[in-house]
Formats: structure tokens, sequence, C-alpha cells
């Protein structure tokens, strides 16, 4: 925090970022993206040097990894290219899992890490349409389920089992083809446990 806190540190980031639009006003030097980029970086250590020193500061994980992500962005947009939006979802749903991971107790950490790396692999895939959405609910699913399998210091949490059934089931419902079958099975289903019964009833 003492960094963060420091004036030395502010006065020293605002200096080059005077210094830097100075230059690119006086000398038609584009390098405001270089500044921020710069500057988004830098802090975004500052925050990842509190987590070094004081595991306690978790907290501090979000803000950092976020600001290095759109640090990176920044920088190298050309490079990155069509990948920024899976890069920055990807990031900042890292940055929950490194919360979860430093302590379990943060288990609520694993829903915003899961969410926004779902979003960041659907970015990153082929538009598919309805195939998409399916994918969308299925790594949401997958997500609770994780919630209920993984440990969390709290006891198990039989609810998010729950949640990633019925987010499963939204995922199958949106693939039409699932829809026909059902329309077959669910009868025939029926009539399977309707002669079941009469079995049973028989045999008795």
């Amino acid at each position: 925090m003492k960094i963060l806190a420091s004036r030395l540190f502010w006065g020293m980031l605002l200096i080059a970022g005077g210094l830097i639009f100075l230059s690119q006003n006086l000398l038609n030097f584009e390098l405001s993206d270089v500044f921020w980029g710069s500057a988004m970086g830098i802090v975004g250590l500052a925050f990842l040097s509190l987590v070094i020193g004081d595991r306690r500061k978790w907290w501090a994980l979000i803000p950092g990894l976020i600001l290095l992500v759109l640090a990176v962005v920044t920088l190298f947009p050309s490079l990155i290219g069509m990948w920024t939006d899976t890069l920055l979802l990807g990031g900042i749903g890292l940055a929950f899992w490194v919360v979860y991971l430093l302590n379990l107790r943060n288990w609520w950490a694993i829903i915003p890490g899961g969410v926004l790396v779902t979003l960041a692999v659907v970015t990153a895939l082929p538009d598919f349409g309805v195939l998409s959405r399916a994918i969308f609910f299925f790594g949401l699913g997958i997500t609770f389920t994780l919630v209920g399998v993984l440990p969390n210091g709290q006891g198990r949490m039989s609810w998010a089992f729950i949640a990633a059934l019925i987010l499963m089931l939204v995922g199958l419902l949106t693939l039409g083809f699932v829809v026909e079958i059902i329309k077959y099975l669910g009868p025939l289903a029926l009539i399977m446990l309707g002669l079941w019964l009469i079995l049973r009833s028989l045999r008795r």
C-alpha cells in the first residue's frame, strides 16, 4: 500500500504523462497509448506487490491483474488483434481464480471466474449460433459443478449441483435436435414405465 499511497510515485507518473502528451502535441508523436499502457502496467504491478507482501490483501489481485491485462491490450493492439475480447475476459476471469486459489474460503470467486472464462471461450470460437449459446450454458453448468466439487473450507454446497443441472438442461434445450429427440423419448419413457408397473402388479 505504501507504493500506491506514495506522493513521489504519483508525482513521477503525472510528470511522465505530462511530458509524453507535451511531446505528442509539439512533435506529433502518437505516444498516448504507450503512456496509458505503461501507467496501467505500473499500477497493476503495484497492486500485485501488496499481495506478495501480505496474502491477506488478496483483493489487490483483482485490480492488479485487470490493469495488467488492459496494459497488454493497450500496448500491443496489433499483436493481439481479434483476440482482444478473449484476452480481456480471460484475464479478468483468471484474477478471480487466483483469488480462490490463494484462499479456498473465497469460493464465491469461482462463479465470476468461471463465467468470465466461459465468455472468453465463446468469444474465441466462431459464431455457431445455437451451439454457441449451448456452450455458454454448459460452461455455466460446469462452473457451478466446480463450486460443489472444489474445497471451500465451509462444507459441501449441494445447492450448486441443482444450479448446474438446470443450466445444463437449458444448454441442451437450446439445441433444436435435442428437443426433437425429447418429443419421442418422453412418450416412450412413459410407455416403458407403464409396462413396468403392469408387469410388477401381475407378478404379485
